[in-house]
């Protein structure tokens, strides 16, 4: 029984990093596409 809780609280454990790491990639990745965007747009204001 202790063993099944010791591999719950990993198993959770795990899941709580990967979920603050995939948080993490579409945070920066949000980012990275506002910097696309206003950077498109600055570009197409100078091609007008």
């Amino acid at each position: 029984e202790r063993i099944e809780e010791l591999y719950a609280e990993v198993y959770y454990q795990t899941r709580a990093r990967k979920i603050a790491f995939l948080e993490e990639v579409i945070k920066a990745g949000l980012e990275e596409k506002d910097r696309v965007i206003s950077a498109l747009q600055k570009g197409s204001k100078n091609n007008e």
